[in-house]
């Protein structure tokens, strides 16, 4: 078994919960942080070899030829492991990539009774969405569904995790810097995953510790063409709408400083 697994196996064997979704999503951070920590480890030992073998030449312990042979040995080492670091990084993608898919996938059963309050009966606040999101944090389907009643109504609230997609692009962004925390070029990146603080921080996306912020849908109207007598008329647009060309033209008069225009 090629050193790098047998390392990992030595260290680390993650478990992951079915139905915990931020769970796994802290899991499997944790084991992508895990492999480059060890192949850190791993790395430096080769490093000390390589400084101690300069040593014993410079001091004439060695010769040229003994040398030359083993820093070849040292070389083809440092590229198996660079090879095993990338074929491991490669799995975990393939793993979670797989796991999201799975968690995402839609099941009416994971409708609950929550879905009722967005029946329209009556309006719910940005406030409300947030609670929602945050008691429904494993649940894709009923995310989804806050996700679309803040869309339609032009609410803006904090969700407690991304969509699938996100989910995977934070994973990728960690570790594609995992794997070029491997290069000479990567120090800094390297000194992010060591430290405790500084990865949490980084990589809280990653790790599932932080959701997003949910903005109000951008209107694509084009406030500029439309008349004060068609934003007006509620068989045309909404009173939402009617705000945002009060809102545009505002903004239009405070910048050539004249009247409201569109008139």
């Amino acid at each position: 078994m090629p050193e790098l697994l047998i390392a990992l196996k030595e260290r680390y064997s993650p478990k992951i919960t079915k139905h915990d979704e931020t769970g796994r999503m802290k899991t499997r951070a944790e084991e992508a942080r895990t492999v480059a920590l060890v192949y850190y480890q791993l790395a430096d030992v080769i490093e000390d070899q390589e400084r101690e073998l300069r040593e014993n030449y410079r001091s004439e312990k060695v010769t040229g030829k003994v040398r030359d042979e083993r820093q070849s040995e040292l070389n083809a080492r440092k590229r198996e492991l660079k090879q095993e670091l990338d074929e491991k990084l490669e799995e975990l993608r393939t793993t979670y990539d797989a796991e999201v898919d799975a968690w995402a996938a839609l099941d009416g059963e994971k409708i609950t009774d929550d879905a009722k309050l967005f029946d329209g009966h009556f309006k719910l606040t940005d406030d409300d969405l947030t609670a929602l999101s945050t008691k429904h944090r494993d649940n894709i389907v009923m995310q989804r569904m806050i996700r679309n009643y803040a869309n339609s109504n032009n609410l803006a609230f904090d969700a407690a995790t991304p969509l699938p997609e996100q989910k995977k692009q934070y994973f990728w962004t960690l570790l594609d810097d995992v794997r070029k925390s491997a290069t000479d070029e990567g120090r800094l990146a390297r000194g992010f995953i060591q430290d405790d603080k500084q990865f949490n921080s980084l990589y809280g996306k990653a790790l599932g510790y932080h959701g997003e912020r949910v903005e109000v849908p951008e209107d694509e109207l084009d406030y500029s063409q439309i008349s004060r007598a068609d934003i007006a008329d509620p068989e045309k647009y909404s009173m939402d709408q009617l705000v945002a060309w009060r809102r545009y033209h505002e903004k239009a008069s405070e910048a050539t400083g004249e009247g409201e225009a569109a008139e």
